[in-house]
């Protein structure tokens, strides 16, 4: 789908209405949605997009801030789907399904937030960007081979949700064949960077204080201590939204469409009809 900056690749799942925009994470790619959206389609049509800088999608320089990434996708809504619809996104896609509802509040019915969203990363990296940098950068994967990846996959839990060589393929969507046999990060790390520091300082209670539509959150985990930084994120989106907010734990990593499509597919599905009968 062609852009006013970069053309993006979208998967598109035939179904009924509304649709669902879906977005992956940082450094992850549309296949994440691959699970989930075969068990939500045909009941609903799923669009998973390719985020500028990952996937099939073009890679340009700059343009990782919110408002640009949202411009992106409300020009591929328009070309697609132009009614109203559900945008769902994990981990920094959630932030910028938050950022999506708050730019177009005619446009979307409901948000989905999964392990992501409710952020304010200064408590967890540090008050300042030249701290949390360090940490935040990704890993040095030069090295790594395909086969190695798969076998990764045998003992990873992201694979449950599947089998290891689905799994697999799905992560390898992350990655580029650099000529040698080996693999390489797609989204390059300087713009990996700008994409964190963009998340950095993001306040993500003061982003869902504009959201007028209902927010669905599915954190990963089990809220079986009061005192983890994950229920206290929860409480306080919950403050901020009121009755429009809503939380449904899933027991698993941070990866849950992967790990847990078929729990994630029916916790969405539930949250969209409940949307269905408030229209």
């Amino acid at each position: 789908v062609p852009t006013t900056g970069p053309t993006l690749s979208v998967r598109d799942r035939p179904g009924g209405e509304p649709a669902i925009l879906a977005l992956h994470g940082l450094a992850s790619n549309a296949r994440w949605w691959d699970l989930a959206g075969a068990d939500l389609a045909p009941a609903y049509r799923v669009l998973a997009v390719d985020l500028r800088g990952h996937g099939q999608s073009d890679r340009p320089e700059t343009g990782y801030d919110f408002d640009t990434v949202v411009g992106d996708l409300r020009q591929v809504a328009q070309a697609l789907e132009p009614r109203p619809l559900v945008v769902a996104g994990h981990s920094w896609g959630a932030s910028v399904a938050l950022a999506y509802a708050a730019a177009a509040p005619d446009s979307v019915l409901g948000a989905v937030c999964i392990d992501g969203g409710a952020t304010d990363l200064k408590a967890y990296f540090g008050p300042s960007w030249e701290v949390a940098e360090k940490t935040m950068r990704p890993p040095q994967l030069s090295g790594i081979t395909a086969d190695a990846l798969r076998n990764w996959m045998e003992a990873s839990p992201v694979s449950e949700g599947s089998d290891p060589a689905t799994a697999a393929e799905i992560m390898l969507g992350n990655f580029d064949d650099d000529g040698t046999g080996h693999l390489r990060p797609h989204l390059h790390v300087e713009q990996h960077m700008q994409i964190a520091r963009y998340l950095f300082e993001l306040d993500g209670y003061e982003l869902m204080s504009c959201v007028r539509c209902p927010v669905l959150f599915i954190p990963a985990g089990a809220p079986d201590h009061e005192d983890t930084p994950k229920v206290h994120a929860m409480e306080r989106a919950q403050a901020v939204l009121g009755s429009r907010a809503r939380v449904v734990w899933i027991d698993g990593v941070h990866d849950l469409p992967v790990q847990r499509p078929h729990e994630v597919a029916a916790v969405i599905a539930s949250f969209m009809e409940d949307l269905k009968g408030e229209r």
